[in-house]
C-alpha cells in the first residue's frame, strides 16, 4: 500500500477474515505450503551466528521495528509482532542450545546440574510462549445469536445448582435469580442438587418453587451429583451454575441462540465473573484496578479457543445439550477437573463448543489465600490427570488447533518447577560459582534481552486489557511450590488425590499474616537476600575478574526478590470490613417517608445489607428512622423497610430491615445481580496495561512485602529477647508506671498498625464506636475498659478539613495499670471527589504512626 496509508490497515484484516471464512487453516496442504514458504528466511534469521556487536545491532533493530509496529492498529500488526517475538525467542534458544550450553574443560558436574535445570525451564517457557501465541491468533469475539420469534420454538432448559456444604445464605440469591430468568415458565425448571441433604434447603426450595434433589451417596463429588440429576430430569438443555454464581435474567436469551442455529453445538460457555475481590485484589488493594488472575483466561484465551473450536467447559455459567452429554456418558468422573475433561470428550466425539464473552452471572471469589491455593491445586492436579490418561496430543477425534489449545492449557499447570528454577538460578553462581550459561554476561544480555523484551511488548499488546505485565510471575510464584508436587504425582499415579470443595461465603475478621502459606516464599526471600550479600563479596573480592557476570546475576536476584516480595505481600490477609459485598451502581430508586412525601433518586452503591442513595430533593431524615425504599421501581415496585444510618443533604444511607420478605429479597437480588447489564461495563474504566507503570506497581508491592517481613522478623526477635527480660524486671515497673504504660500502649498498637485508607483526604468526617483498653494491674487482676469519643470530650462527629486536618485525644491510665491490648474502632466517611492514591486517615499513638 502507499506509504501515506497505514502500512497494516484494517483492509488487510478483512482479507485475512475472508481467508478464515474459507477455512484455509483446516486444509493441511495450504498450511504446509505456508510453513515451507516461511521456513527458509526464518531458519536463516534464527541460526546465523553473530559477534557481540552485530548481535546487539540486530537485536536493537528488531526491537525498534516492534515498537514502531506496536503503534499501528489492527490484527495483522499484532501478527507481525508475534512473528518478530517468535524469531527473537527462537534465536535466543538456538544460541543457548548450540553455543552456551555445552562441554568445556572448565565445567564440572555442578555446572551441568544447574545449567541443565535452567535450559529445561527455558525450553518449557518457550513451548508455552509459542502455544500461547497460537491460541490467541484470532480471538473469535462471538456475538449472541437471535432466538426464534415464536416462543413455542424455544427449547426446554433444566437449571442445575449443585451444592454440598455451602451455607443457605450463599445459595439463596442464586436460586432466586435462576427462578426469575426470562424464559417461558413452562420451559424452565430449577433444581437444587443438594449433596449435603439438608432439611432447611428442602424447606427453602418448597417455599420458592425450586426442586430439591438429593442422592444416596456423594460418589464422584460434583460430577456424580450432576450425573445423578441428569437421570431424574428431562430438559433438552442443561444450564449449570455453581451455587454462588448468580445469573442475570437475560442469561438464557444470550446463551441459547447458537444452539438453535447449530445442531452440533454441545456447549456454550460464558465468563466466570466475580463481584468480590480475590485474595490478590483484597490484600494488595488492586480490586477493579488490575485484572485478576482469571481474567486472561475468560477475557482472551477462551475467545482464542473458540476460533479453534476448543472452548473449555468451566463447570459453571454454561449451557449444555443433553444429547451431547448422553453421547459422552454424562459429566466426566475420571479426573477432579470434570469440566474440562467433559469438553475434551465432546470434542473427540465431533461436537462443537462456543464461547460468549459477555458476563451473565457473577460469583464470589475465594475469601483467603489458602482457599485460593487449594482451588488451584485441584485445577493443576486435574489437568495433569487429563494429560496423563487422556492426552489431547494423541488419540482420535481432535483437530490440530484443538490439540494445541488443550495441550497449552494442561502444560500451563506444570510451571511449578520452571518457576522455582527461575527464582533460584542466579544463586547457583552467587553461592557456588556455577557457570550455568557458558558465555560472557554481555553476550547473554545481547541474546536474552531481545527475547524478553519482544515477548513482554507483544504479550502486553495482546493481553493488555486482561493481564498486566509482570503479574503472571507474581501469580505463578504464589502457587509454584504448591502445585509442583500434585502435578508430578498425578503424572505418576492419576488416581492420587481427592476432590475438594472451595469454601465460599466466609469472612476474614482480622488482619493477619498467613505464615503457613507464606513459608515457601519466606525461604525463597531469605536465600535470595543471602545471595545478594554473597554477591557483594564476589563483586568486591572473590570474582573481581568477572564483574559483569556478578552484576548480571545480582540484577537477576534483585528482580527475583521483588517478585517474591510481592508474593509475600499477598500473604498479609486483610480484614474484611463488610460482610456483604457492596456493588457500585446507579439504579432508579424511591423512598417513602412515614407521614411524608415520596422522593425519587438513584443508588450510589448497594449490597444485600443496605444501600446508599442520591435523592433528587435534599431531605433531612433523623438517624435511626424507619422508612420504605423501592429499588428499580421501573421494573417492579416493591417497598422494603430500611433504617436510616446517615442523612446529609441529598445523600442518604440505609440499612435494610432483616429478615426480608420473599418478594423484597427477589427484588434486591434483581437490583444487584439480575439485571442484564449488571456486569458488562465492569472493567470499562480500567486502564490498559502500560509496562512501566505495571513494573512500578510490582516494585512497590515487592519492596513493601520484603520490608514488612524483615520488620516482622526483627520485631519477633526483639520480643524474644525483651519479653523474658521484662519479666525479670517487672518488680521495678511499679515505680515508673506512667512511662512504661505509655510505652506498652505504643508497642501494642505499633505491632498492629492502623492505617485506614479512604478515597479522599480533603474532608473526612469520622466517629468512633469505642476505644477498648484491657488493662492488667500488677496484682494479676484484669479488666476491660471501653472509652467512647464522647467520653473523651468529643460531643459531635469530628470533621477533618484539608490535608493537615487533625485532632488530638488524650488517653490516660493510672500508674498502677499496664495496658496489654488495645483496639481502636472508627467509623468514617469521606468526600467522593477526592483522590484515592493520596488519601490516608493516619492514627498516631504518642506521635508515632
Amino acid at each position: 500500500q502507499p506509504w501515506s496509508q497505514p502500512l497494516l490497515s484494517n483492509s488487510w484484516d478483512r482479507r485475512i477474515e475472508r481467508l478464515i471464512e474459507l477455512k484455509v487453516w483446516d486444509k493441511p496442504y495450504i498450511l504446509l505450503a505456508v510453513l515451507i514458504l516461511c521456513a527458509l528466511p526464518a531458519i536463516s534469521i534464527v541460526t546465523t551466528p553473530l559477534s557481540l556487536s552485530w548481535q546487539t545491532f540486530f537485536g536493537v533493530g528488531m526491537l525498534l521495528m516492534a515498537l514502531w509496529i506496536n503503534r499501528i492498529q489492527g490484527r495483522l500488526a499484532t501478527h507481525v509482532m508475534i512473528v518478530l517475538s517468535v524469531l527473537a525467542s527462537a534465536r535466543y534458544l538456538y544460541w543457548r542450545l548450540t553455543e552456551s550450553f555445552g562441554v568445556s574443560a572448565n565445567r564440572d558436574w555442578m555446572d551441568f546440574f544447574f545449567a541443565g535445570g535452567l535450559i529445561a525451564a527455558e525450553l518449557y517457557a518457550f513451548i508455552v510462549l509459542m502455544l500461547g501465541y497460537f491460541q490467541v491468533l484470532w480471538p473469535l469475539n462471538r456475538k449472541p445469536a437471535a432466538l426464534p420469534r415464536d416462543l413455542a420454538d424455544w427449547p426446554t432448559v433444566d437449571i442445575y445448582i449443585p451444592t454440598y456444604n455451602e451455607p443457605l445464605k450463599v445459595v439463596r440469591p442464586t436460586v432466586l435469580a435462576a427462578l426469575d430468568i426470562d424464559w417461558p415458565k413452562d420451559k424452565i425448571k430449577v433444581y437444587v442438587l443438594d449433596d449435603g441433604k439438608r432439611p432447611q434447603f428442602k424447606e427453602f426450595c418448597d417455599e420458592v418453587g425450586a426442586t430439591h434433589l438429593t442422592r444416596a451417596n456423594s460418589k464422584h463429588a460434583k460430577a456424580g451429583n450432576l450425573n445423578a440429576a441428569l437421570k431424574k430430569t428431562d430438559g433438552e438443555f442443561v444450564a449449570i451454575f455453581d451455587c454462588d454464581h448468580i445469573p442475570t435474567r437475560s442469561f438464557l436469551q444470550v446463551a441459547m441462540g447458537w444452539f438453535v442455529r447449530e445442531p452440533k453445538l454441545a456447549m456454550t460457555q460464558t465468563p466466570h465473573h466475580f463481584f468480590s475481590p480475590d485474595p490478590f485484589e483484597r490484600n494488595l488493594g488492586t480490586f477493579r484496578k488490575v485484572p485478576n488472575e482469571g481474567e486472561l483466561f475468560y477475557g482472551l484465551l477462551q475467545d482464542g479457543n473458540d476460533f479453534w473450536n476448543a472452548t473449555f467447559f468451566c463447570g459453571s455459567c454454561a449451557v449444555m445439550r443433553r444429547t451431547a452429554l448422553d453421547d459422552v456418558d454424562g459429566i466426566a468422573v475420571e479426573t477432579v477437573t470434570e469440566d474440562a475433561h467433559t469438553a475434551l470428550k465432546m470434542h473427540r466425539r465431533g461436537w462443537d463448543t462456543a464461547y460468549l464473552n459477555i458476563p451473565q452471572a457473577a460469583g464470589l471469589a475465594t475469601e483467603s489465600l489458602s482457599a485460593h491455593v487449594g482451588q488451584r491445586i485441584r485445577w493443576a492436579r486435574g489437568m495433569a490427570q487429563i494429560f496423563r490418561i487422556d492426552n489431547p496430543l494423541f488419540g482420535r477425534g481432535l483437530k490440530l488447533g484443538q490439540r494445541l489449545c488443550y495441550a497449552n492449557a494442561m502444560l500451563h499447570f506444570f510451571y511449578g518447577i520452571p518457576r522455582v528454577v527461575f527464582l533460584t538460578a542466579p544463586l547457583s553462581y552467587l553461592f557456588f560459582e556455577a557457570h550455568i550459561i557458558e558465555a560472557s554476561a554481555l553476550m547473554i544480555a545481547a541474546y536474552a534481552f531481545p527475547h524478553l523484551a519482544h515477548s513482554s511488548i507483544t504479550n502486553s499488546r495482546i493481553q493488555g486489557p486482561y493481564r498486566h505485565s509482570f503479574w503472571a510471575e507474581v501469580y505463578e510464584t504464589v502457587l509454584a511450590t504448591y502445585i509442583l508436587t500434585p502435578t508430578l504425582l498425578a503424572l505418576i499415579n492419576p488416581k492420587l488425590g481427592t476432590f475438594n470443595v472451595t469454601a465460599k461465603g466466609g469472612m476474614n475478621t482480622e488482619t493477619y499474616f498467613d505464615r503457613d502459606i507464606a513459608q515457601p516464599y519466606v525461604y525463597l526471600l531469605i536465600i535470595n537476600l543471602l545471595g545478594l550479600i554473597v554477591g557483594v563479596g564476589r563483586f568486591l573480592f572473590w570474582n573481581s575478574h568477572e564483574v559483569d557476570t556478578v552484576v548480571l546475576n545480582m540484577l537477576w536476584t534483585v528482580y527475583n526478590t521483588i517478585i517474591i516480595g510481592a508474593a509475600l505481600a499477598v500473604a498479609w490477609e486483610s480484614r474484611q470490613v463488610r460482610r456483604a459485598i457492596r456493588v457500585t451502581v446507579s439504579l432508579p430508586s424511591r423512598i417513602r417517608i412515614p407521614d411524608g412525601p415520596e422522593i425519587d433518586g438513584s443508588t450510589v452503591d448497594i449490597s444485600e445489607g443496605g444501600t446508599g442513595l442520591k435523592l433528587d430533593v435534599a431531605q433531612s431524615i433523623p438517624h435511626g428512622a424507619i422508612i420504605d425504599v423501592a429499588l428499580a421501581p421501573d421494573f417492579r415496585l416493591i417497598w422494603t423497610p430500611a433504617k436510616v444510618i446517615r442523612s446529609k443533604g441529598d445523600s442518604l444511607f440505609l440499612e435494610f430491615i432483616q429478615p426480608m420478605g420473599l418478594d423484597q429479597e427477589r427484588q434486591l437480588v434483581y437490583s444487584i445481580f439480575g439485571r442484564a447489564d449488571a456486569w458488562v461495563s465492569w472493567t470499562a474504566d480500567r486502564p490498559n496495561d502500560r509496562i512501566g507503570e505495571s513494573f512500578r506497581a510490582i516494585l512497590d508491592f515487592g519492596l513493601g512485602g520484603a520490608l514488612r517481613i524483615v520488620k516482622m522478623t526483627l520485631t519477633n526477635l526483639k520480643n524474644a529477647i525483651m519479653n523474658p527480660l521484662s519479666r525479670l524486671l517487672s518488680p521495678l515497673t511499679k515505680r515508673s508506671g506512667t512511662a512504661l504504660t505509655a510505652l506498652a500502649l505504643l508497642t501494642a498498637l505499633a505491632l498492629q498498625p492502623t492505617s485506614l485508607h479512604a478515597q479522599s483526604t480533603d474532608e473526612t468526617e469520622s466517629s468512633a464506636e469505642a476505644i477498648e483498653t484491657p488493662t492488667a494491674p500488677a496484682a494479676a487482676r484484669t479488666e476491660s475498659r471501653v472509652l467512647s469519643f464522647e467520653s473523651l470530650g468529643v460531643q459531635k462527629p469530628i470533621r477533618l478539613r484539608g490535608v493537615q486536618g487533625e485532632i488530638a485525644l488524650p488517653v490516660a491510665v493510672r500508674d498502677d495499670e499496664l495496658v496489654t491490648r488495645a483496639r481502636l474502632s472508627i467509623k468514617f466517611s469521606h468526600s467522593p471527589s477526592l483522590i484515592f492514591p493520596l488519601s490516608h486517615l493516619n492514627v498516631l499513638v504518642n506521635n508515632e504512626l
